[in-house]
């Protein structure tokens, strides 16, 4: 019984790294449960963030979840911002 109890609090745990980083915390904790929560705290440890991945996509096709690419510089900034950081004082 302390097995299973083990194995899904460690999944949880597991789930709740995922999530903190944006990706489905719900996707890994069932990966825990059905192969391992030491596989599903890897996979979890190894994601990277969600918003760096927005940031890639935004630099690369010009707009992605919350970023857009910036006509001055071309880096990847928020859908809110006015101007970017870089961008030269009229």
């Amino acid at each position: 019984m302390e097995i299973v109890l083990g194995w899904i609090v460690f999944s949880i745990v597991a789930a709740w790294i995922a999530s903190s980083k944006g990706r489905s915390g719900i996707g890994v904790f069932f990966l825990s449960l059905l192969l391992s929560p030491l596989v599903g705290t890897i996979v979890a440890l190894v994601m990277s963030r969600k918003v760096e991945l927005d940031q890639a996509a935004a630099r690369a096709a010009g707009a992605a979840g919350d970023f857009r690419k910036c006509l001055y510089c071309a880096e990847a900034i928020r859908r809110e911002a006015v101007k970017c950081k870089h961008a030269v004082a009229a």
